[in-house]
């Protein structure tokens, strides 16, 4: 008897949590509806007064096309000199952007991606393989040299019938370059804290993750080190509280075949003994 109304409360208490737990995601659903149409709203409005004169703005960051010619790393010196860096392409619509608003399809210029720790990567550590966006058709070559020697510094090249395609050149050509500030690291379209954590602009341009319960790390994908310890003392609770139950209904039950073999015992007993 003990045991199922155990079972009953735990199961109670599960649908509390599960009906809890659904209109919690809807609220959070419909909350997170109002955000982003909230947060196009206010791109539009702060986001370009955020952008340095002369930028251009569109999805969240700010572009320059800088008027001189540099190397590629003195190109990058000048972009943090507005806190920017060399612009780092990850999705279809921005180098569709690039090409159309900012780009002039008579000279090449530098990007942010190079030749590091022997794979081709953007300069915010993410690997040139790992954006799905791009073809072969985006790039001017089949592919992208798998030993570049001294063609190690990205470019947009102009060669292919006036369409920029992706390249590569060596870093110490005086090019123009495309410097990218960004000046909303919270945008839906950075999914910087994923689905466990809320981003929170910093004012030193940078962000940072306020995690949910039991998550944790930069970026809210891990559960944090109080979250496994609350696990854990979960785990054991309800093994304290199950636990003897479970043996108690054991103990019953080998008691009543106990008594059932006992009983049947005696009774051939008594026959023998007839």
């Amino acid at each position: 008897m003990m045991l199922a109304r155990t079972i009953f409360l735990l199961l109670v208490l599960t649908t509390t949590i599960s009906s809890n737990a659904f209109y919690g995601n809807w609220k959070n659903k419909l909350k997170t509806l109002k955000t982003k149409t909230n947060d196009k709203i206010i791109d539009k409005i702060q986001g370009k007064s955020q952008c340095p004169t002369t930028w251009q703005y569109f999805a969240a960051s700010c572009y320059w096309k800088f008027p001189r010619k540099h190397s590629w790393s003195e190109a990058r010196n000048e972009c943090a000199r507005f806190r920017a860096d060399l612009v780092v392409i990850d999705s279809d619509n921005e180098f569709d952007y690039i090409a159309k608003n900012i780009t002039d399809l008579r000279e090449d210029f530098y990007v942010g991606f190079h030749y590091f720790n022997d794979s081709w990567s953007w300069i915010n550590g993410q690997a040139l393989s790992d954006y799905t966006y791009y073809t072969e058709e985006d790039l001017c070559e089949d592919r992208l040299p798998i030993e570049p020697r001294h063609r190690s510094c990205g470019i947009l090249d102009r060669a292919r019938r006036g369409r920029l395609c992706m390249n590569v050149d060596v870093c110490d050509r005086k090019l123009n370059f495309i410097c990218e500030k960004v000046v909303d690291r919270c945008s839906s379209l950075h999914d910087t804290c994923g689905k466990h954590g809320r981003c929170i602009n910093t004012d030193d341009g940078q962000f940072r993750c306020d995690c949910h319960f039991l998550f944790g790390g930069d970026h809210c994908r891990s559960i944090s080190r109080e979250g496994g310890q609350v696990l854990m003392a979960a785990i054991f609770a309800f093994a304290a509280c199950i636990t003897p139950m479970i043996f108690r209904s054991i103990f019953r039950m080998l008691k009543r075949k106990l008594n059932r073999t006992s009983t049947i015992y005696g009774k051939l007993h008594s026959l023998n003994n007839r």
